[in-house]
């Protein structure tokens, strides 16, 4: 797991989401109508267009790393886009993630707050579609055999499983290195000398990043973490 600095590409994403609400603005009644459980799908004609581009964004952010098993992302079908705040989270549940991160308090409202306030100013924009509450993390998905790579499973990590599950965004912190740790034997454990030591506990077994395959590739990782594969192929 990486450190994830949100502070680049803000503008960017926050031009996403306000390009969004300028679309789904209703005039009549000043406000915004929001999806509360459905990121940028209010708008079915563009809500592809919204998508796509706030993954891109994220995806550049995050080096093209799934946020939690640093597993590559392309976007063209690998990629979802997590909530940190889930979308159906209410305001105790936004509260666990506000007090340790502030930016989330700072720049986020619940969208079911953000849709009935009459012509809010944006200095906070809703969780569902904002930049500093989403990140780029993979399906979770993985073929079942060589003989059956076309074949893909349910999503056994990452976002998926982890669904409403807590799970703080410690990637967020720039010694998360050293709060979450890996064994040469593809491993994933919390550091217990850690102060987040529960929490990142907590994320790992709500990302199911101990699930066994997901655990050999880590390990086949760092068996082939110094071999140059062009260079071998040449010495073939």
């Amino acid at each position: 797991m990486q450190y994830i600095n949100k502070e680049l590409n803000r503008e960017s994403g926050n031009n996403i989401t306000n390009a969004y609400l300028h679309d789904i603005w209703i005039e009549d009644e000043q406000r915004y109508p929001v999806d509360y459980n459905d990121s940028f799908k209010k708008l079915p004609n563009k809500a592809n267009s919204y998508y796509k581009q706030m993954t891109q964004v994220l995806l550049n952010n995050q080096n093209h790393y799934c946020c939690y098993c640093m597993r590559r992302l392309t976007g063209e079908g690998d990629t979802t886009l997590e909530h940190i705040i889930p979308q159906t989270a209410d305001d105790k549940d936004a509260l666990y993630y506000q007090r340790e991160f502030p930016m989330l308090k700072k720049n986020i409202k619940l969208s079911v707050l953000f849709s009935h306030e009459h012509n809010p100013d944006l200095t906070q924009l809703p969780h569902s579609v904002c930049y500093d509450n989403l990140v780029a993390s993979c399906h979770g998905k993985f073929p079942i055999t060589k003989k059956e790579a076309d074949i893909e499973t349910d999503g056994h990590s990452c976002n998926h499983p982890r669904g409403v599950k807590r799970a703080l965004p410690l990637y967020f912190l720039t010694n998360i290195d050293t709060i979450i740790m890996y064994g040469n034997n593809g491993s994933i454990v919390a550091n217990p000398d850690s102060t987040f030591y529960k929490e990142a506990d907590e994320l790992i077994q709500s990302a199911q990043l101990s699930w066994e395959t997901l655990s050999d590739i880590r390990a086949l990782w760092y068996v082939l973490r110094d071999i140059d594969i062009d260079q071998s192929r040449w010495q073939e």
